[in-house]
């Protein structure tokens, strides 16, 4: 049951994103990401998980503040003087305030190039009014697939892979902090800021046991 749900959501989803593209009208729904995440991979190799939600900026307008499906296509972006890759491991459905009471499937990712998309929709295929305190869409676990992630990454929504829908706007609506044309990178999300623990290298940790096995054995002959 779980493959003939998922498979004509993809194509569904897809089909939307297609007629979407330059012509979506904005919505008053805003997408923001969590916090400025810090990041050590020494102490987290498979690194964080980070919750997204959308935000309402209008609750009074009628119909604004709807929402039946989603796609968010997130770019992550090395800032000066970082190096490595930051990409998404996997994607779940949120652990608290979900947007949707079920969801039609677990959240989908689908990579083109450097955009990674999320899509799901509402098992109900019925809007739900998000309040102005916002709901969570879904949870991404990051990683480093080339494990040499370091510096600043940010994160930012791809202008022509996310949107929303509901049952009345089968063409998609853009968020509203995200640019239909100008800057290429799309909205500012949010960053990780990486780093590594100082760890001795593998030499470095052998002279030291050496030294101390050595002066372990001077101190054993001068007490005899």
């Amino acid at each position: 049951m779980f493959k003939a749900l998922r498979e004509p959501f993809v194509c569904i989803l897809a089909a939307f994103v297609l007629s979407s593209l330059g012509q979506a009208a904005k919505g008053d729904l805003v997408l923001n990401l969590i916090g400025e995440l810090n990041w050590d991979r020494s102490t987290d190799p498979l690194g964080p998980a980070a919750v997204l939600f959308g935000l309402t900026s209008n609750d009074d307008a009628p119909n604004a503040n709807e929402l039946n499906a989603f796609n968010v296509g997130l770019r992550i972006l090395p800032a000066a003087g970082a190096s490595g890759v930051i990409s998404i491991q996997s994607v779940g459905i949120p652990s608290s305030n979900s947007v949707f009471p079920s969801y039609a499937t677990i959240p989908i990712l689908s990579s083109v190039g450097d955009v990674q998309t999320v899509s799901a929709d509402n098992a109900a295929f019925a809007n739900v009014s998000i309040p102005s305190s916002g709901r969570n869409l879904f949870q991404a676990n990051f990683f480093s697939p080339t494990d040499d992630a370091i510096g600043k990454f940010e994160i930012y929504a791809d202008r022509e892979t996310t949107n929303y829908f509901t049952t009345t706007e089968f063409d998609g609506a853009k968020f509203q902090n995200v640019p239909t044309f100008g800057d290429v990178k799309g909205a500012y999300l949010g960053s990780f800021t990486v780093s590594v623990s100082s760890v001795p290298e593998p030499n470095t940790l052998l002279c030291w046991l050496m030294s101390l096995s050595t002066a372990r054995g001077l101190r054993y002959r001068k007490r005899r």
